[in-house]
């Protein structure tokens, strides 16, 4: 039997410059990813849910699609959210679709804990991209017509507007995010033009949804201005990070990054990968999140312990990466399963013993970050009620002094206000 746990915040994540608030504070967090949390039982949703929130895992990174692709004899099992038949999508909102990530969000209300709400895959996992263009156009389809076919782009945009307007009011949705790892290798992706054009449009149209919540693209960060065949820097992979970082619906930048060995990539590519995004979030004055972090401790051993503990050093430190506001774990198990876990040598389990430091006290570091930084700024308008105050303030000074003194020295009222009213229009 499941239960609601205790109510938290109806507040929602807002950004201002590269930094992020909640409830009136700035905020940053540790998270982890656990795409499937709502394609479960309620009981499992309640489950993780709390054993997340006794790891201090603030954010957990959520799959809020999951496609049954009958026309090609694809069925995830269990729980969906889409049904292809015959090659036209059906929105299952029942108890075995949406009704199940619906009880998810609730209960990550009450926990406090916050959603990245992933609104599609660019690989095949539980549907995709490609199972939109298989079935409205032809198996042939290249992918690229997920992002330039008008069909293809209003059956997503119908996708979108059930699961946005569905959780506008959430308060356990931190933000919406277009694609997971979206990438554009064709001959025809203009080196990162398609991409952009797309990610301008997706995003603008969620805004038009749902002005609450924030709104990023979800890429693994590719460059496009780096040297020749580093695939993750020269622009092969259609995604151009800086340009995406720069639309006016996009609010803040995601970067990904895996450590396979200690030769390449090792530490110092990961450290410079993550400098150069950071770089590029100051630029652009968005924030930035990590949104997957992964060492292979299958390989590493000891040795991916120490790598991973270098990074979070480094994310956490408000003097060197202050643009990143949060990192999610590719995985932190918080359900106690076996470890080393099957297939996922970047999993970090509750039975390491570096668990505690890697998890839980990263967690505390990054909330403690965002007091970090230096002091807090007011929002625009709190600043200008401020202003607003300190010239009623000041007038009220000078008319007391000018009670008392004669006429010819009133001109001293007339010195005040209009420096104030200067500076508050400054801030507009």
């Amino acid at each position: 039997m499941s239960t609601f746990l205790p109510f938290a915040t109806t507040q929602f994540v807002t950004r201002n410059g590269q930094q992020l608030s909640l409830d009136g504070k700035s905020f940053s967090f540790a998270g982890a990813n656990f795409w499937h949390i709502g394609m479960q039982t309620n009981d499992f949703a309640d489950q993780v849910l709390q054993a997340a929130k006794s790891k201090r895992i603030a954010v957990l990174r959520v799959a809020a699609w999951n496609e049954k692709d009958v026309t090609h004899g694809k069925d995830p099992g269990g729980n969906w959210f889409q049904e292809w038949t015959n090659g036209k999508p059906i929105i299952n909102d029942g108890p075995n679709g949406l009704q199940v990530l619906d009880h998810t969000v609730q209960q990550a209300e009450a926990a406090g804990i916050k959603f990245i709400m992933m609104l599609t895959n660019n690989w095949l996992d539980y549907g995709g991209m490609d199972t939109y263009t298989h079935n409205l156009l032809s198996d042939q389809e290249s992918h690229t017509s997920f992002f330039t076919n008008p069909t293809v782009i209003d059956a997503f945009k119908t996708y979108i507007r059930a699961v946005v307007t569905r959780y506008a009011s959430s308060p356990a949705i931190l933000a919406w995010e277009l694609a997971n790892e979206a990438r554009c290798q064709e001959s025809n992706c203009n080196k990162g033009q398609v991409l952009t054009d797309w990610a301008d449009q997706i995003s603008s149209f969620i805004k038009t949804l749902d002005p609450n919540h924030l709104v990023t693209f979800g890429g693994y960060g590719y460059l496009s201005d780096g040297p020749c065949c580093d695939f993750q820097y020269d622009g092969d992979s259609g995604e151009d990070h800086s340009a995406i970082l720069k639309l006016p619906s996009i609010d803040f930048g995601t970067v990904h990054h895996y450590t396979q060995d200690d030769t390449y990539p090792g530490l110092q590519y990961g450290m410079d990968w993550f400098k150069a995004h950071n770089q590029a979030s100051v630029a652009a004055n968005k924030p930035m999140i990590v949104e997957e972090l992964g060492v292979n401790r299958g390989k590493l051993d000891i040795s991916g312990d120490d790598i991973m503990r270098q990074y979070e050093e480094y994310l956490s430190d408000p003097g060197q990466a202050g643009a990143v506001q949060g990192v999610v774990l590719w995985s932190a198990d918080v359900m106690g399963g076996e470890c080393p876990m099957q297939g996922d040598p970047y999993a970090i389990c509750t039975a390491d013993g570096s668990y505690e430091g890697l998890v839980r006290d990263f967690g505390l570091k990054m909330a403690g970050k965002a007091g970090a930084g230096g002091p807090k700024m007011l929002s625009k308008r709190a600043q200008k009620a401020l202003i607003t105050y300190g010239e009623h303030l000041l007038l009220s000074l000078f008319g007391f002094m000018a009670w008392y003194v004669s006429n010819g020295h009133s001109r001293f009222l007339d010195c005040g206000a209009p420096i104030l009213r200067r500076v508050a229009t400054s801030i507009d």
